[in-house]
């Protein structure tokens, strides 16, 4: 081979790469007695991709780009979801994470495994965002024809809790530092354990006797929000007793949304705006994912905490209760100390030399 340098081979049956004069690389294949050399790039990566292009599926070359795929797909999937926030995640996962990503610029035939678990490590963001858009990926393909056994990415887990005893404290310093809507939003969050959509959405005319009944949700989109006549699951519409407290300011004789007594709700992102603002200079700052469904699974904690059996906490909650438990519930060192004075009646508080922790042995 005159004029350039030996092949460079790799792995078996993987073929070889060539580095030509220029500096460039060729990647070549042979097959069946047959050579396969595919275009020059400037590097290993670029000519396997452009021999992949060229040489491993010629089917491909008839079909359209994923990204234009992925737009038809979309349209289908729009047309099926009820939500108007779901639309529009279904519209920036194409966007974001189909045409403006690699994978966008192949054709169905050309994506395997590899290129899958390429786009997999280049998403960022919580691991249940890369779960979900996984699973949107995957359905994409499968519209196109496309199998794989690349898996879900796994759930990493998260770093939301409910708040300890001391951080509940400082709710009241939440209180006093909010406006009246804000006011009225921690109050209802958490005594009922409602979340935020469900909260902006609620209205006096929902108050039934000793209870409320949860029938709609607020869902903001770009530049508006919607009330959707929906929950987020069939189990999250039910009717639930509320304490003295929350009855105080849900019902008649007002009208209108609960937070704002009038008939234009308080949107989702404002109310959070607020709720920063209110807890500014408390405990609850620092908590991890500190928004109004921090007090949502405090609700969830304290019922547990307070000896409500599980499944009752899991429908006040309108949880499934494996979810309740698995989401919604902590251990504290202070409950574990509880736990063993109940059962063997020792009192082991003196003897802890660390809040959580061991003495490491000497």
């Amino acid at each position: 081979m005159s004029g350039s340098e030996p092949r460079e081979s790799r792995a078996k049956g993987e073929g070889t790469y060539e580095k030509l004069p220029s500096g460039k690389y060729r990647y070549i294949v042979k097959k069946d007695h047959k050579t396969f050399k595919g275009p020059a790039e400037k590097t290993k990566t670029l000519a396997k991709e452009a021999w992949k292009r060229k040489f491993a599926n010629p089917a491909a070359k008839n079909q359209p780009l994923l990204s234009t795929s992925a737009k038809t797909w979309a349209e289908v999937k729009k047309a099926e979801a009820k939500s108007p926030a779901t639309r529009e995640q279904i519209d920036i996962f194409v966007r974001t994470k189909i045409e403006k990503d690699p994978i966008g610029k192949l054709r169905p035939a050309e994506v395997d495994d590899d290129e899958i678990l390429a786009w997999q490590l280049r998403q960022k963001g919580a691991s249940s965002t890369k779960r979900r858009n996984y699973s949107r990926l995957k359905a994409l393909l499968v519209s196109v024809g496309v199998k794989t056994d690349v898996s879900r990415p796994p759930d990493a887990g998260h770093a939301r809790r409910p708040l300890s005893p001391k951080e509940r404290d400082d709710i009241t310093i939440m209180l006093g530092q909010a406006d009246l809507p804000t006011q009225r939003a921690i109050i209802i969050a958490f005594g009922t354990g409602l979340s935020r959509s469900e909260i902006c959405a609620l209205k006096h005319e929902d108050r039934d006797g000793d209870g409320i009944w949860i029938r709609r949700r607020a869902i903001q989109t770009t530049g508006r929000v919607d009330v959707e006549p929906e929950t987020k699951t069939a189990r999250r519409r039910a009717w639930i007793p509320i304490p003295k407290h929350v009855r105080d300011i849900i019902g008649p004789p007002k009208t209108g949304y609960a937070l704002t007594d009038s008939k234009e709700p308080l949107t989702p992102h404002a109310l959070t705006k607020r709720l920063k603002k209110a807890m500014v200079g408390t405990q609850i700052e620092k908590v991890p994912y500190a928004g109004l469904h921090v007090l949502r699974r405090t609700y969830g904690m304290i019922l547990l905490e307070k000896g409500v059996e599980v499944v009752t906490a899991a429908e006040l909650m309108r949880h499934d209760p494996t979810m309740l438990l698995k989401e919604y519930t902590r251990s504290r060192m202070d409950l574990k100390t509880a736990a063993i004075n109940m059962v063997f009646g020792d009192d082991v508080e003196e003897e802890r030399t660390h809040d959580g922790t061991h003495e490491a042995a000497s």
